[in-house]
């Protein structure tokens, strides 16, 4: 399924950890798509948002949200249980192949600390193609950086990289921690 290049910023919805609503909904506010990594639905499905596409082997989704997703006509792709990529990396995968410009992942920490490592290791693909992104939780926002990338400020829209405290604000990466 190729769409055509929709750039903008992609937000991934995965199966973690997501217990903040309001940071939810902020984030959908801000993104241009949403894609779910399967399971992910549910939290969207809590906030009352639809995603615009569905992706992953469908293995921890409720039949009845997978069942509205597909009646609501959420673009579905769907894999089998037996591949090499995580349902998330599939999501992340669909918003490069789409053009995004930026990707917001969320729902992507919590329990499973191999699938929070692996997701944290996943920025760096991502940034490695050109494409800024981050990590957005209850009480983390997680950058990579290369050590020549200026800190964009961020504010409470979860648009791209910056501290909590604005203090580094347009100052090259090279730069933080050297106070």
């Amino acid at each position: 399924m190729n769409i055509g290049t929709i750039q903008g910023t992609w937000l991934i919805v995965a199966n973690g950890t997501i217990s903040d609503d309001a940071l939810l909904t902020s984030l959908v506010q801000n993104s241009h798509f949403i894609v779910c990594a399967d399971g992910g639905a549910r939290h969207l499905r809590r906030v009352g948002i639809s995603p615009d596409f569905l992706v992953g082997d469908m293995d921890s989704i409720q039949r009845d949200i997978l069942d509205e997703n597909i009646a609501g006509h959420v673009k579905l792709r769907s894999y089998p249980s037996r591949k090499d990529n995580s349902d998330t990396e599939l999501a992340v995968d669909l918003a490069i192949e789409q053009g995004a410009s930026r990707i917001v992942l969320t729902g992507v920490t919590g329990t499973r600390m191999d699938h929070t490592l692996a997701n944290i290791f996943l920025l760096k693909r991502i940034l490695s193609m050109g494409i800024p992104a981050c990590i957005v939780d209850d009480h983390n926002e997680i950058y990579m950086l290369f050590h020549d990338m200026p800190v964009i400020g961020m504010g409470s829209n979860h648009d791209m990289p910056a501290s909590d405290t604005g203090s580094n604000h347009d100052m090259p990466a090279s730069n933080m921690g050297s106070n």
